[in-house]
């Protein structure tokens, strides 16, 4: 029965289109970065994070190579390409504080 059921309300969602996104990954460019003493990393982009986005990895290697990664690039001006499991395609705008999967320079 919960078997049945749970697959009732999935279908229905997925009829009545508020299936979750399906994530994308997006070519961007770093257009502000900062890290702010909460130990966070805070960025803008030019297109998905016009607002300001956040890297919040458990693991505080991960943030401070993120940040490296971030700074290289808008250093250099190279683009960054981004994964976003919240959106459907690079053209939407993230949340404010919304948290990228993975940066890769």
């Amino acid at each position: 029965m919960k078997k049945y059921l749970l697959g009732l309300i999935i279908s229905t969602m997925l009829w009545s289109g508020h299936a979750r996104s399906v994530g994308v990954y997006c070519q961007e460019n770093v257009t502000s970065l900062v890290q702010f003493s909460d130990g966070f990393v805070y960025f803008t982009t030019d297109k998905t994070c016009p607002n300001w986005c956040k890297i919040d990895w458990t693991v505080s290697d991960a943030v401070k190579r993120a940040f490296a990664t971030l700074l290289t690039a808008r250093v250099s001006g190279k683009p960054v390409i981004s994964y976003w499991p919240n959106l459907n395609s690079c053209g939407e705008i993230n949340a404010v504080y919304a948290i990228p999967v993975l940066v890769i320079l």
